[in-house]
């Protein structure tokens, strides 16, 4: 979630935005709290291993309330440059998914994993 999405939700006007106000005055401690709790969520609906890879792919553990939703993996190098983006068909079997890492070479790379409702980016190493 965008922080300017945060900061609206938290505003005093946010269930009803006008022309002279827009969504009123942010709420920080309300806008704090919202995001928390949308870093927890999004931590609790994937997790990655093992880290750091050493093999030729890692597994990508789907918690069962993102199923049935699109996503899509996205992997980066340090520089930001995407080498490898999939998008996982929404029928994932068994919660797990299992993620090429052969053609990388060594180093430090983020994943992304995008949902229609939540975004995970987190760090891990290739030996």
């Amino acid at each position: 979630m965008q922080v300017i999405d945060i900061l609206q939700r938290s505003a005093s006007q946010a269930n009803s935005p006008d022309s002279l106000l827009g969504y009123g005055i942010p709420n920080f401690t309300k806008a704090s709290q919202i995001a928390s709790e949308q870093l927890k969520s999004s931590q609790e609906a994937f997790r990655f291993y093992p880290n750091p890879v050493s093999q030729d792919s890692f597994t990508l553990w789907v918690n069962p309330s993102q199923r049935n939703t699109a996503l899509t993996v996205r992997i980066f190098d340090t520089t930001g440059k995407i080498i490898s983006e999939q998008n996982i068909a929404s029928a994932i079997e068994k919660n797990t998914v299992y993620l090429k890492s052969s053609s990388f070479p060594a180093g430090t790379y983020l994943i992304q994993i995008t949902s229609p409702t939540l975004r995970f980016t987190d760090k891990f190493v290739k030996y």
